[in-house]
């Protein structure tokens, strides 16, 4: 049986082919990745849907602040799970021969980074957040750097200071091209999204619209079911973290050619 080809991470690509190449790997991998973020993730984003319908059902009750910290703390919960189930499925995909990546194989790469992954998004969007407080272009600037920091993190296994100067020493040059990338990658993610959170805003609007009227079982039902789907719009994130994973190692081979030394020596091995 011939063993499928698998896509080549360690190339240099412009921009277009790291936009490209990361809808193929979507493509040739969905059934498995998407399973993969469906039972990782989705236990969480359902939570996440609960708790946001009951949030919009009493917008005025008690306990908002304490029901607004626990909406914070499932979303960190919710990206921990889509970047921890997408960057260990694609060291998976590097690193071993299983053709079939199972959930039970992803869940495992998720546990074993869990806190690593976990102090990145922690300390990085802290980064992002005193860099916009203090002054908007900072902020950008940071968000730029740190948005190849997982893919960093997960394949180098260095700590988050030497993972920030590996980011930016990699990033010297392509600034603006990786500021391209994030904003084509954020809008596929807000259309992409949009389409599962359309009927809860179609439906939020329509319960403000009239808000004399008495709540019907059939419509709080329907707002708790829309809600948990829209909720599951965070798992597009998956395609930001692979589209910055091809950029990571495209910019490792415009500045270090590792990939290229790599084949050279395997080459020379066979000889």
């Amino acid at each position: 049986m011939e063993t499928k080809r698998k896509i080549d991470f360690k190339q240099a690509r412009d921009f277009g082919a790291t936009v490209n190449v990361t809808f193929e790997f979507i493509r040739e991998n969905f059934k498995n990745l998407f399973l993969s973020l469906l039972l990782i993730a989705g236990p969480v984003a359902v939570l996440l849907g609960i708790l946001n319908s009951f949030n919009l059902l009493h917008l005025t009750g008690g306990a908002m602040y304490e029901r607004a910290a626990l909406n914070y703390l499932l979303m960190f919960f919710l990206f921990q799970m889509v970047i921890g189930a997408v960057y260990g499925y694609i060291n998976l995909y590097l690193d071993s021969d299983i053709e079939n990546i199972t959930p039970t194989d992803v869940w495992e790469e998720v546990k074993k980074n869990f806190g690593k992954s976990a102090m990145t998004l922690l300390l990085g969007s802290i980064w992002v957040l005193l860099g916009t407080i203090i002054l908007i272009l900072p902020g950008v600037y940071l968000m730029v750097i740190f948005s190849i920091i997982f893919a960093v993190r997960y394949r180098e296994n260095i700590t988050f200071s030497d993972a920030f100067n590996r980011c930016s020493d990699l990033m010297k040059g392509y600034w603006w091209k990786t500021f391209g990338l994030l904003f084509v990658f954020g809008l596929l993610q807000v259309f992409f999204s949009y389409i599962l959170q359309a009927p809860m805003l179609l439906l939020i609007i329509s319960r403000v619209i009239g808000q004399g009227q008495e709540n019907s079982f059939f419509s709080t039902f329907f707002l708790l079911i829309t809600t948990i789907i829209g909720t599951f719009s965070y798992i597009f994130y998956s395609m930001f973290c692979i589209g910055m994973s091809f950029h990571y190692y495209s910019l490792v081979e415009k500045k270090e050619a590792a990939g290229l030394l790599e084949k050279i020596e395997n080459m020379q091995e066979q000889a």
